[in-house]
């Protein structure tokens, strides 16, 4: 227990030597409706291009994570369809499933796209006078997300959202970093792989698959785009 402990620290951590972050905000990997029921998604369930999201891998990690650090705060996050209930709400509703007590998890139902997460994360940090704070994602979806991290001034301010929603990001930006405040990017993957031998093989399995392949491929074009300054910013309503 102590070793596995240790290994999840170290991953929540980073190279940072100030303790456990305030708050893991959990980025939305997709729902799926099934019996009527919403849930996230699973390494089974594909999209369109045939490519997996895999968000219960997230929930999952989340979940193992608060039952060794039961201080830990966790931000849901992600609102994609007006006729669904928010990825946020569906996450929040399987954490609690898993033990992760409610006074423990906070809702962002603003959010439609990784950018906006981003955003809206800045925003509750700045709110909350948070300094540390953890994104906790799909092993594939981290390389991304870090250079849209280091791009999303110009991201946003090149993207066609309203003046008014550019400065207040500006201005929970400039806070954010005047606080010295630092990011760690967290594998869903990498933690379940520290857990037990049996997500260890779910993980394994996974990433063998033609539908995670299609995924990295897919990020692989994202992160492409992002360097050549060609990244088009998706507004969703």
């Amino acid at each position: 227990m102590e070793e596995r402990k240790e290994a999840l620290a170290k991953i929540l951590m980073g190279d940072r030597s100030e303790g456990l972050p305030q708050a893991v905000f959990i980025l939305g990997g997709g729902i799926v409706k099934i019996d009527e029921v919403f849930r996230s998604t699973s390494y089974l369930d594909t999209d369109y291009s045939g490519a997996i999201a895999g968000g219960q891998a997230r929930v999952a990690a989340g979940a193992e994570l608060s039952k060794v650090f039961p201080e830990l705060t966790f931000v849901t996050t992600s609102h994609c369809r007006e006729d669904e209930p928010s990825e946020a709400a569906v996450m929040a509703t399987e954490l609690k499933q898993l033990r992760v007590k409610d006074d423990k998890i906070l809702l962002e139902e603003k959010s439609t796209t990784t950018v906006t997460e981003f955003v809206e994360m800045i925003k509750i940090a700045d709110e909350k006078g948070w300094s540390q704070i953890a994104i906790l994602t799909s092993d594939y979806h981290i390389p991304r997300c870090k250079i849209m991290w280091k791009k999303l001034a110009n991201l946003i301010d090149g993207a066609d959202f309203s003046d008014d929603y550019k400065k207040e990001f500006s201005r929970a930006l400039a806070e954010f970093k005047q606080n010295n405040s630092q990011i760690i990017f967290v594998g869903a993957e990498e933690v379940l792989e520290k857990v037990n031998d049996d997500y260890r093989v779910l993980v394994k399995e996974a990433k063998e698959s033609d539908g995670y392949k299609k995924r990295v491929e897919l990020e692989e074009k994202g992160i492409k785009n992002l360097q050549e300054n060609k990244y088009k910013v998706r507004i969703i309503p």
